[in-house]
C-alpha cells in the first residue's frame, strides 16, 4: 500500500508521553559527521523497531500486531543549520481487523515522507498569515536539539494505514425481507428505497 505524505500528522494529542518507538538524532552529529571525521550537511540512518516497540505501537493504533518496521531517513541542515530538511522511506507488515469479517487481515505497508524542521528562535508571525496555495507551509518549529525519527516514522505509518481494511471479496450483506420497521433505511432516500423493494421501481 504506498503513500506520500507531507503533512504534520500530529498524532499525539495531549500531554506527550515518551514515543514508543525512539532514535533521536542529535543536530551536533551534522557537526562530527557519522564517522567523526568532521562537519557534513546530511546524514542518513538506517532504522528498525523491535519486538517490544512494534507492540506498543500496534496498540497505539489499534491494530492487532506489527510483524515489521523499517525505515532509511535522510537529513539536511539548509540556511546555515536553522532548518533541517527530513525525507524517508518506511515499510511495515501490519495486522489489521477486516471492517466486514472482523478477522485479522496481514497488509504490507510502504510510504514516503518529509517534514522542516525551524532550528532555534521560530521567527515571528504576522498579525495575520495568509498562505498561498502554491506556497509551502512554514517548518514546524523544532523543540530541543533532536529530531526523534523515529517518532516521527511512526506517525507517518498511522497515516499510511488504511482506515478501512477489507478483505478481498468480503461485503456487506442483509436480508432486505427479513428487515424489521426499525430497521427500514429513513432519511431522504427512505421513499425511494421503500418503493424499490416493493417491486415498483421496475
Amino acid at each position: 500500500m504506498p503513500a506520500s505524505q507531507s503533512a504534520d500528522p500530529g498524532c499525539r494529542p495531549g500531554p506527550d508521553p515518551a514515543p514508543e518507538f525512539s532514535r533521536p538524532v542529535p543536530l551536533a552529529r551534522f557537526e562530527t559527521g557519522p564517522d567523526g571525521q568532521g562537519p557534513v550537511d546530511e546524514l542518513v540512518e538506517a532504522i528498525a523497531a523491535d519486538e517490544g516497540e512494534r507492540a506498543a505501537l500496534a496498540e497505539r493504533f489499534g491494530l492487532r500486531g506489527i510483524g515489521r518496521l523499517a525505515a532509511t531517513v535522510r537529513l539536511r541542515r539548509r540556511k546555515g543549520g536553522r532548518l533541517v530538511l527530513v525525507d524517508g522511506t518506511l515499510s511495515a507488515d501490519v495486522t489489521q481487523d477486516c471492517v466486514v469479517t472482523l478477522e485479522p487481515l496481514p497488509e504490507p505497508v510502504e510510504a514516503t515522507f518529509d517534514a522542516r524542521f525551524a532550528v532555534g528562535a521560530a521567527p515571528p508571525q504576522p498579525a495575520e498569515l495568509v498562505i498561498a496555495i502554491d506556497e509551502e507551509e512554514p517548518p514546524e518549529p523544532l523543540e530541543g536539539d533532536t529530531v526523534d525519527i523515529g517518532e516521527l516514522t511512526a506517525q507517518y505509518l498511522s497515516l499510511a494505514l488504511d482506515p478501512y481494511p477489507r478483505a478481498p471479496g468480503a461485503r456487506f450483506e442483509y436480508d432486505e425481507d427479513d428487515m424489521s420497521p426499525a430497521a427500514q433505511p429513513t432519511g431522504p432516500f427512505s421513499a425511494l428505497a421503500r418503493f424499490r423493494q416493493t417491486g415498483n421501481g421496475g
